[in-house]
């Protein structure tokens, strides 16, 4: 049981290396904190908010347990993405070194939000 709260913030440590994008804590009233990701998915900025609460409530050999969780897109309409990255394929400097390739989808396409409390381990 000792080991718990050690993977947790291994894990939380990887996640948040790994991940691209931002996570912001704001704490709140009653010892709960508000975790606000972004991500270029759902999934990774749902995992990066986690990944933030659970690395904060480490830090005071607490685990994070997450109250409410919600997730939002606000990034380019997936039309718009699908014309915009097809045009980019296909378009000058596809594929040539001195091109350049302008993506649809960027890093804060997808907004999460999680409220959590640190509880102990």
């Amino acid at each position: 049981m000792g080991h718990k709260p050690l993977a947790a913030l291994l894990g939380a440590t990887l996640l948040i290396g790994c991940a691209t994008g931002s996570a912001t804590v704001t704490p709140m009233p009653n010892g709960r904190f508000a975790v606000e990701a972004t991500g270029y998915s759902e999934d990774a900025a749902l995992q990066l908010a986690v990944a933030r609460a659970d690395s904060l409530c480490a830090e005071q050999g607490a685990e994070a347990f997450v109250l409410t969780a919600d997730a939002d897109f606000r990034g380019v309409d997936a039309e718009a993405a699908f014309i915009v990255d097809d045009v980019a394929t296909v378009g000058p400097g596809s594929g040539s070194t001195g091109g350049s390739y302008v993506a649809a989808t960027g890093p804060e396409d997808f907004r999460a939000r999680i409220v959590a409390r640190c509880r102990p381990g």
